[in-house]
């Protein structure tokens, strides 16, 4: 119903298979922190950036929880609650990308990581926004795709960086795929 009310009625297209993404990916990122807390990790630690954004995760899920129940303000919709994490979802999704392809570059490098997953992910972008236009397109509401513009931002950024990667991985650097040692600083 909220949904209907911000969108002239229009229903949000979400199918199934979205439910069961979103659903996948939180048990296997779930599974990742879990090896990440178990397993020896050296030196590693993690960034003042993942922590800040992890806290801010943190208490924006239960916060955002307590006020779309008790209707606490006019903004405190359950609409607004996963509008705003849709946005924080986008918003690591864009940062996650970065690093490597610094990485790369400055090892002039694209050792050790696995190509197949890029191009996984870059289908998974593609059939993402596919879905999206057929969807708007089948339902004759072309408001659809501006009504969810995290799907098509995630779909797009996601396409987006993994081109990067196939130009690194292919062109810029096709010679240089063994290790290549960075300095401490």
């Amino acid at each position: 119903e909220q949904y209907a009310q911000r969108h002239d009625g229009a229903m949000p297209l979400v199918r199934p298979n979205d439910v069961f993404f979103s659903l996948h990916a939180l048990v296997l990122c779930a599974i990742v922190g879990l090896q990440a807390i178990m397993y020896p990790r050296g030196s590693q630690r993690l960034s003042w950036l993942s922590r800040g954004m992890l806290g801010a995760c943190a208490l924006m899920v239960p916060v955002g929880v307590v006020l779309a129940a008790a209707h606490a303000c006019a903004a405190c919709t359950w609409l607004d609650l996963l509008t705003s994490l849709s946005y924080f979802k986008l918003a690591i999704s864009i940062t996650k990308y970065v690093p490597q392809v610094v990485l790369n570059a400055k090892r002039r490098s694209t050792v050790g990581w696995n190509i197949d997953n890029v191009v996984l992910d870059f289908v998974g972008g593609m059939l993402s926004l596919a879905q999206a236009v057929l969807d708007a397109g089948c339902s004759g509401d072309w408001s659809a795709i501006a009504g969810n513009p995290v799907k098509f931002g995630l779909g797009f950024s996601s396409m987006v960086f993994d081109t990067v990667f196939l130009i690194q991985h292919y062109v810029l650097y096709p010679n240089r795929r063994s290790s290549v040692a960075l300095s401490p600083h």
